[in-house]
């Protein structure tokens, strides 16, 4: 699924200091040894065992707004989105100035389909001039936006976006789609390409959009070397499959 593909970009991985009090000194320390255990094989993917840890650390550490949005993200990428909202919600009432999680609740949001809501919270974020991941927030809006079908408004927003940080993937996804979206197939495809370069993660999506693009634009060649591309890095993602199938279209096509 996208969403878990691409959490390690939009959660970052939190400090591990604990900002709220815990019960003593050494329930702290604990805490604060299970957030950074816990967060490491978050962003493995290793949800079990980052649960199991994130849950102790909040044992410990209760009201910690740091714990709480790793447990929202970890619950997010499971897709348990009404329990990752009710976390973050938490962590924003023991900390409302943190700003991370309020971007995080807007992605909950957008995944929720309640894209107004997620649009008031991320403008909220933008307002901190101090958080150092913009782009996530301004990418954050883009999708909102995207998702809302305003593609105008998203586009504006995810070009902000990779003006901020030219090596952020989601920028580049999103981008792309939102063009697509507005019929630019050529410049969609110039975006997908930059993002190939770019994604760590999830690039298999970018890949597979990067040809989809191409075959739009009537080039069926590059449309063919890139969905190939596809098949042989990724033979088991879920777009080695639709990869496959649009490749029989444009074979049927070119006899």
């Amino acid at each position: 699924m996208r969403t878990k593909t691409f959490l390690l970009i939009y959660i970052g991985l939190f400090a591990t200091t604990l900002t709220s009090c815990a019960t003593s000194e050494k329930d702290e320390g604990k805490a604060a040894l299970y957030l950074q255990i816990g967060n490491d094989l978050l962003a493995q993917n290793n949800y079990p065992e980052a649960l199991t840890n994130l849950l102790q650390a909040e044992r410990f550490a209760p009201d910690n707004p740091v714990v709480l949005n790793s447990l929202g993200m970890l619950y997010f990428a499971r897709e348990k989105y009404t329990t990752a909202a009710d976390y973050i919600q938490r962590s924003l009432k023991a900390e409302p100035r943190y700003t991370d999680a309020r971007t995080n609740l807007g992605r909950v949001y957008i995944a929720q389909g309640k894209y107004n809501k997620a649009i008031i919270e991320i403008k909220t974020a933008l307002k901190d001039l101090t958080y150092n991941q913009p782009e996530k927030v301004q990418t954050n809006l883009g999708l909102a936006y995207l998702r809302k079908n305003n593609y105008l408004a998203a586009k504006e927003q995810l070009h902000s976006a990779i003006k901020l940080n030219k090596d952020y993937c989601p920028a580049y996804n999103y981008y792309g789609q939102t063009l697509m979206k507005l019929k630019d197939y050529d410049s969609a495809g110039g975006v997908f390409d930059r993002g190939i370069k770019v994604c760590q993660n999830n690039p298999e999506e970018v890949h597979f959009l990067s040809g989809l693009s191409y075959y739009q634009m009537g080039r069926k060649e590059m449309a063919l070397v890139r969905l190939r591309e596809v098949s042989k890095l990724y033979p088991a993602s879920e777009y080695a499959e639709k990869s496959r199938s649009l490749l029989k279209v444009i074979e049927q096509d070119k006899k």
